[in-house]
């Protein structure tokens, strides 16, 4: 049975969506379910540890601060439950590309071009159109590797989609690549949060969050426009980046102030003129000038050293 472009596309996405719940599942339920399950997912599935925020109100007479219910437990539940998000995300993103890579792949041809490393159906689009609608449903001719794209002489402005099932043409080293290229992403990522986390409540924080966070949407704008991706891989990576974004920037705003800023405003601070102390009249009682003189008297005299 031949495929169409619907089956392809209704396999592709039913599967990602499928294995992004599961693994959300399944980071969640280790997550939440004990202190080692935590450990687990911070440590070997993120790779770098939550923040501990200070806590930032106190009780009303400001001796004690206040137990578990104050802002630093409302504080460290939210990096907490965005840690795990990051964590699952993370995880699916690396299953979904294990699965397009080693399962069902799909690939962007051009007229005349090379055809993808293995056999594959290809379906023709008008570059005028969306790539959920081709030319034909069924496949518009085959991709053989080593090979060039047989595009229809008197097409124009056309490019080609191909999906095909290559897990019978996967060998050993094939899919050590493709884990060699998810825990490339998993490291490039975890590189990314550590240093959000490392920079907390600074400016440089936000500058960085600020570009990852445009330079992500911009992308998923970029890529339709110009019909270079419509793969959810691709839109998968960038919700991602955008993600780590969103919580650099919560970092920013719940993080409290570091103690070298506590101590730079109180110097501040006790620089500052007190403006509220009462100004010495000018009209203030004189001083004995007799007293004065018996002061100085006693002051000459007490300098003296007896002799010996």
């Amino acid at each position: 049975m031949e495929w169409t472009h619907s089956d392809y596309i209704e396999c592709n996405i039913g599967i990602s969506i499928g294995l992004i719940l599961i693994i959300l599942c399944l980071v969640f339920s280790i997550f939440h379910t004990s202190n080692e399950g935590k450990g687990f997912v911070n440590q070997r599935i993120i790779g770098v540890d939550p923040p501990e925020l200070e806590k930032g109100v106190k009780t009303k007479n400001a001796q004690e601060p206040l137990g578990c219910s104050d802002c630093k437990c409302t504080r460290n539940g939210w990096i907490a439950f965005l840690f795990c998000l990051l964590g699952a995300m993370t995880l699916s993103i690396t299953a979904i590309l294990l699965f397009q890579g080693c399962i069902l792949s799909n690939a962007r041809v051009v007229p005349d071009g090379d055809c993808p490393e293995f056999e594959m159906d290809c379906f023709i689009f008008n570059d005028t159109t969306s790539l959920s609608s081709p030319i034909n449903q069924s496949a518009s001719f085959h991709c053989f590797p080593n090979n060039k794209t047989q595009f229809p002489s008197n097409s124009q402005d056309v490019i080609g989609w191909c999906y095909g099932w290559i897990i019978r043409f996967q060998s050993t080293k094939s899919v050590l690549d493709q884990l060699g290229v998810c825990t490339g992403l998993i490291g490039l990522f975890t590189t990314i949060l550590a240093i959000i986390v490392y920079l907390g409540k600074c400016i440089k924080n936000v500058v960085l969050c600020t570009i990852l966070i445009v330079s992500c949407l911009g992308a998923c704008v970029i890529l339709p426009v110009f019909k270079w991706s419509y793969a959810p891989l691709s839109y998968s990576v960038f919700v991602l980046g955008i993600t780590l974004g969103i919580f650099g920037m919560i970092l920013y705003s719940i993080s409290p102030e570091s103690e070298e800023e506590k101590e730079q405003k109180n110097m501040l601070d006790e620089n500052q003129p007190d403006t509220s102390a009462t100004p010495i009249s000018n009209s203030s009682r004189p001083v004995n000038k007799t007293t004065s003189r018996n002061i100085q008297s006693l002051s000459r005299g007490s300098s003296k050293v007896a002799p010996a």
